[in-house]
């Protein structure tokens, strides 16, 4: 591959990597909300990201750079939440249920 189209390959991959984390959104709205914000950020992540390759844009990638490190905060986060439930068998940190029981 040409090196100058390398980044328009890489918006491509990361554009379908965007679709899948979109549709895994649509699957999401039936567990928590922090979920939902989680897999909502990856995708925003995912397609600023490919915009930022196939442009060539420093700005684009640096605000792609920082959505990442949000993104990194919110599994950190749920991460905390799903073991202190499991450890403890109740809600120690919130993660706003959304499905009915």
């Amino acid at each position: 591959m040409p090196a100058a189209q390398a980044g328009h390959a890489l918006a491509l991959m990361l554009i379908v990597f965007g679709i899948f984390a979109a549709l895994m959104l649509a699957a999401s709205f039936r567990t928590c909300v922090a979920t939902v914000v989680g897999v909502t950020v990856l995708t925003a992540t995912l397609l600023e990201l490919a915009a930022a390759n196939y442009t060539g844009s420093a700005s684009l990638t640096r605000a792609g750079g920082w959505m990442g490190i949000v993104l990194a905060g919110i599994a950190f986060y749920l991460c905390l939440a799903t073991v202190y439930q499991a450890s403890y068998g109740r809600t120690v940190v919130p993660i706003g249920p959304l499905a009915g029981k």
